[in-house]
């Protein structure tokens, strides 16, 4: 799971590790009730009961603050994304139907959307976002690499960026949604446009065309 903290070996210190807690799950719960706005490193150690100067210690920012509150979050996602790259080359009558691994990561999502869509969502952390994009990128740049995966020769880079910038596109637009997708629904599409994105978007090439 990526670790956006910066304490490198603090992290043991058990006092340490309750500071950091503390100040991340008062994050989260802002999220939540969609008060990303206000989480401010004064706010944010007023609400958790600590010292703003001691917050400082911890992290640099705001920004920094933001992005270690979200570790988990983003761990999901990427664990997911991850394990999608490892099935795309799957075959076999059952190949459309999308893996266990990517229903239960949309269905998590919908369990906890006030804290995805304030992290997320159009007033989310815009650090966040990118973050999010850039190490589902480098996950699936690396994952391809191992695994020698192409298409028609394209770089490595380029593929892994098309597909981060597929599924973060998605999360944040279902996100966002007054009306969703049901989660199963929407991972099933995801995985059909993954697998297979020219077909599913342009349909059949022999297709006769709609005459009016």
């Amino acid at each position: 799971m990526p670790d956006f903290a910066e304490a490198g070996a603090a992290r043991v210190d058990p006092r340490v590790r309750r500071t950091r807690e503390a100040l991340r799950a008062t994050v989260r719960r802002m999220a939540h009730d969609g008060d990303l706005a206000s989480v401010t490193v004064s706010e944010v150690a007023r609400r958790s009961g600590i010292n703003r100067a001691t917050v400082y210690l911890h992290y640099r920012d705001r920004e920094a603050l933001l992005l270690d509150a979200m570790e988990e979050a983003v761990g999901e996602i990427l664990e997911a994304a991850l394990r999608c790259s490892r099935e795309l080359a799957a075959t076999g009558p059952d190949a459309d139907a999308p893996p266990g691994h990517l229903v239960r990561l949309f269905a998590h999502l919908a369990d906890n959307r006030p804290l995805y869509r304030g992290l997320l969502g159009p007033h989310g952390s815009p650090a966040c976002l990118d973050r999010l994009r850039e190490l589902l990128a480098e996950g699936w740049r690396q994952q391809l690499a191992r695994d020698g995966a192409t298409v028609d020769g394209l770089p490595t880079g380029l593929h892994a960026a098309f597909l981060a910038g597929a599924l973060h596109g998605v999360i944040v637009e279902w996100i966002a949604a007054a009306d969703p997708t049901p989660p199963a629904d929407v991972a099933r599409g995801v995985w059909v446009l993954l697998r297979r994105p020219a077909t599913a978007v342009a349909g059949r090439a022999d297709r006769p065309t709609a005459h009016r």
